[in-house]
C-alpha cells in the first residue's frame, strides 16, 4: 500500500506541479 501511495504522488507531482513532494 504504501508503494502504492508513492507512486500515485509521483503522477500526481508529474501533472500538477503545484504540489511539490
Amino acid at each position: 500500500d504504501f508503494s502504492s501511495d508513492i507512486d500515485e504522488d509521483k503522477e500526481n507531482e508529474k501533472d500538477d506541479d503545484s504540489s511539490p513532494t
